[in-house]
């Protein structure tokens, strides 16, 4: 559904739900070694080189996890001005999941990552995106808000307590992560144009994680979430025949 009373603004939403039959992936070590029973095809064996044991080690194949199910809305706000000294656009985009649900083993329940680190990963529930663009002449400049919504950190983990020198599980909430970009568009001529900007303006951290598994093999955040590049200038000339 959409709704744009006059050139100036407007705004819209779309209800959309997803669901896959058979869907392919792999299931988390931790979700293994939870269950082991549960899971007998995620096991091998392995040989270990400086002795020649053999060892039982985790097989983290693709299979197929049985069905998966997604619901969500999609939605967008837009404001639109003319100044004397050039055109002026703000467009809010905006996803808002709520439910991500998919099975491991089929007929044996579901698992929901919807605001939670679950099985190796997460889904965000809130998504937002939201562009400012000044056109004037042969020049554009864009600030752009990139938003994610916080979530609940890995519970299978464990961390060190140095006062009883015990290991103990934790209960954490990652926060949410916001990042600024501005980018300057020149247009010299018809066929060239010069680009520069800054990706991470005010130089946002990831967010801390504790997460081990899944994301990657970084320690401290979750990859799959946050992006630990520091503010970054860049710049590129296109030229078009």
């Amino acid at each position: 559904m959409r709704w744009d009373p006059t050139p100036t603004y407007g705004g819209g939403f779309d209800f959309w739900k997803i669901k896959i039959d058979n869907s392919i992936g792999q299931i988390d070590e931790a979700t293994v070694f939870g269950d082991p029973n549960r899971y007998p095809s995620s096991f091998t064996t392995f040989i270990e080189p400086s002795t020649g044991l053999n060892l039982l080690a985790y097989f983290g194949s693709n299979v197929n996890l049985g069905k998966e199910k997604t619901f969500g809305v999609d939605f967008d706000l837009v404001y639109r001005h003319k100044f004397s000294f050039g055109d002026f656009r703000t467009n809010l985009f905006g996803t808002y999941i709520f439910k991500h649900e998919y099975e491991v083993v089929p007929g044996q329940g579901y698992f929901d990552d919807v605001g939670k680190f679950i099985n190796g990963g997460m889904t965000a529930p809130l998504r937002l995106r939201w562009n400012n663009v000044l056109s004037s002449g042969d020049w554009e400049h864009t600030i752009a808000v990139n938003y994610l919504s916080s979530y609940d950190d890995d519970r299978d983990n464990s961390v060190l307590d140095l006062a009883t020198n015990q290991f103990v599980s934790i209960e954490q909430n990652v926060k949410s992560y916001m990042t600024w970009d501005w980018q300057t568009q020149w247009q010299l001529v018809k066929n060239l144009k010069v680009t520069a900007g800054i990706f991470n303006i005010f130089n946002a951290k990831p967010p801390l994680s504790i997460t081990t598994n899944g994301g990657g093999q970084m320690i401290g955040y979750n990859a799959d979430f946050s992006n630990p590049q520091d503010r970054t200038w860049y710049g590129n000339v296109t030229l078009k025949f």
